[in-house]
């Protein structure tokens, strides 16, 4: 057996494909020399290593689709085994647990907004109670006579009591409301959100940011609408422009 037999024999589909692919990319980097071809037989011949090359490119889709196959097919079957009930709550249609988390969550969250309501009320009496004794305390050491023990002294116990309330305030600050059910504690957060009021100063803003995505959308656009076969001046500030390409 010859080693070209032998070569044959071992090959797998993709390596007959590539070596056809090889063999037909050498005769395009003869072709593709940076000088356009000059009559009808040299643009044949090119015209024939295009279609050979996208012949070549056809089968090896083909391949990769008869290859990969088995393996989509065991995806497929894992996420349709897994999606019904553990599809992530990002999904188009979520699972059955990421619904019931979401449910759960809209019949907990008035009760935390209640809650945090509540909290922040009691923090506000706490840091007004706070402002309140530290000024009482520094209205009784100014008012102590250095002379006077116990004006002293109950000036001092005003400090320790503005001292108590200002810690009681910080403690009330970070207090927030929070479910404690499981291993981990739920709370609200803060989300922003921004809406657009005047959408013309919103894109006059980001055009002067950066205009390159605002282009790479008129271009989508403006593509999408010539393909629908729209032309002339349907289309204000754009130019229409006829290009021959193969």
């Amino acid at each position: 057996m010859t080693a070209e037999l032998i070569h044959l024999t071992n090959a797998t589909p993709f390596d007959l494909i590539a070596e056809d692919a090889e063999t037909w990319l050498e005769e395009a980097r003869n072709w593709a020399d940076g000088q356009p071809v000059e009559n009808q037989k040299q643009a044949d011949t090119v015209s024939m290593i295009i279609d050979a090359l996208r012949k070549s490119a056809d089968a090896a889709e083909k391949q990769r689709k008869a290859e990969v196959k088995p393996f989509d097919d065991a995806k497929a079957a894992v996420q349709e085994r897994y999606a019904p009930l553990f599809a992530p709550a990002t999904n188009k249609s979520p699972g059955k647990v990421q619904k019931a988390v979401a449910a759960l969550k809209a019949v907990l969250a008035p009760y935390l907004r209640k809650l945090e309501e509540e909290k922040r009320a009691a923090e506000a009496q706490a840091r007004e109670e706070a402002e309140r004794t530290a000024r009482e305390a520094a209205e009784a050491l100014r008012a102590a006579n250095a002379a006077d023990l116990a004006a002293r002294e109950a000036a001092e116990e005003k400090v320790r009591q503005a001292e108590a309330a200002d810690k009681a305030a910080k403690l009330a600050a970070n207090d927030r409301a929070h479910a404690n059910g499981g291993e981990r504690a739920i709370g609200l957060r803060t989300k922003h959100v921004g809406m657009i009021l005047d959408l013309n100063e919103a894109v006059k803003f980001y055009w002067r940011q950066d205009d390159k995505p605002f282009r790479e959308l008129i271009q989508r656009l403006v593509d999408a609408d010539i393909r629908a076969g729209r032309r002339g001046s349907a289309i204000p500030g754009v130019e229409i422009r006829e290009e021959k390409v193969l």
